[in-house]
């Protein structure tokens, strides 16, 4: 935010963003948005905006540039008609269910199990984890959650 008030008081045509979106929560999200939308139509700013959340380019982008291996793949305006899985396809190359095929398999068993994990510090408490074999687990939180600690 401090980086886009100097841009605007310098009164800067063009800003490139890349990921800017990617170390804020929600709320801060949509304050950035608002800042982006007010310097694109009241003050005429140019803006690129980079992001790899592609339900983000629907909400702030007008037009959409998809590029593979370095290479402009398509370049369009955002409609109603486009899907995120559209997008998705063209930066594969080729539709989605034939990169990631749904394979029916059973649940392993679980091979790394948590119960009542805390930190001596108390910054993490009680996780309960389990993870079984062939299964993907992720762990995401904000900054500062604990995420971390935890790992």
């Amino acid at each position: 935010m401090v980086l886009l008030a100097g841009a605007a008081r310098e009164k800067c045509k063009f800003l490139l963003l890349d990921e800017p979106t990617a170390p804020l929560p929600g709320k801060e999200t949509e304050n950035l948005f608002n800042v982006i939308r007010r310097l694109a139509k009241e003050e005429n700013v140019g803006i690129v905006f980079i992001s790899h959340r592609l339900p983000e380019l629907f909400e702030i982008c007008e037009h959409i540039t998809i590029m593979k291996d370095g290479q402009v793949v398509k370049s369009m305006d955002i409609s109603p008609d486009l899907t995120i899985n559209q997008i998705v396809e063209y930066m594969l190359g080729r539709k989605i269910d034939e990169v990631y095929q749904k394979n029916n398999v059973g649940a392993g068993e679980v091979v790394l199990e948590l119960r009542g994990l805390s930190e001596a510090e108390g910054r993490v408490k009680n996780i309960n984890l389990s993870v079984r074999r062939g299964e993907i687990a992720g762990i995401a939180r904000l900054v500062g959650a604990g995420k971390t600690e935890l790992l």
